[in-house]
């Protein structure tokens, strides 16, 4: 992006919840054609906790106990699967299912929610997510036959309603960041009911097999408004 682009996102973009420094990359030039929708954060979050858990999963959090690791004497009293999805995480073709679970302690203390990959087989994967992180969607974007997660975390900050969002790999036994879109979305309106709503909606730039997109945010906007209406949005930059 050259300077002066860079500048004018920034300019429309930035409030004091959503950063520039926290997501500035975008494709300027690139022709609505060619540009493809990823996720559009003016929506209400899609709720995707599962009807039923897996034998295997089941099995999986009755001998797992993750508070072990934080104190010898707590014991796993409870895990939660907030969300899940079906595509192939560790391995291209693997008919597999992602899962979060937020995990409970005998001493209430929580632990980092959990992001499980498992199978008929088994659990392939076992690892830490950002606390309150939900499974948005799937994605195949580079087109290698596995499949990228979008994971969004809602929390409130001064009375303020903040969602985050991040597109995550499994690479190698780890969970690689592909790229962190920041905040995403800010709901002020518990605070102050003349305030504004922020939102994104995130888009790519296809660029051919084996190769990430580039990603771009349109940023709208839209006055508060009582519950269970329908917000103006505008779009005000990208």
């Amino acid at each position: 992006m050259s300077l002066p682009a860079r500048a004018l996102f920034c300019v429309l973009a930035c409030t004091p919840m959503i950063a520039c420094s926290r997501y500035s990359r975008s494709t300027g030039g690139t022709s609505e054609a060619e540009r493809q929708p990823l996720w559009d954060f003016r929506s209400p979050q899609i709720d995707r906790q599962p009807q039923g858990i897996s034998v295997t999963l089941r099995s999986y959090i009755e001998r797992a106990n993750w508070c072990r690791t934080a104190d010898r004497q707590a014991r796993t009293t409870g895990a939660l699967t907030t969300s899940q999805a079906n595509g192939s995480f560790t391995a291209p073709g693997v008919q597999q299912t992602a899962s979060t679970l937020a995990i409970h302690c005998s001493s209430d203390q929580k632990l980092e929610t959990r992001l499980v990959i498992s199978d008929a087989t088994g659990v392939a994967s076992d690892l830490e997510v950002p606390p309150q992180a939900l499974i948005l969607a799937t994605f195949d974007l580079n087109h290698d036959s596995a499949s990228e997660l979008l994971l969004g975390e809602t929390m409130g900050q001064r009375n303020d309603s903040v969602r985050t969002a991040q597109l995550v790999a499994l690479s190698k036994g780890n969970l690689k960041t592909i790229e962190d879109f920041g905040q995403v979305y800010e709901n002020p309106c518990e605070r102050d009911s003349k305030a504004t709503m922020t939102a994104l909606v995130i888009n790519y730039l296809p660029l051919g097999h084996e190769v990430m997109p580039k990603f771009s945010a349109e940023v709208y906007r839209a006055p508060c408004v009582p519950p269970g209406t329908q917000p103006d949005w505008k779009r005000v930059g990208r």
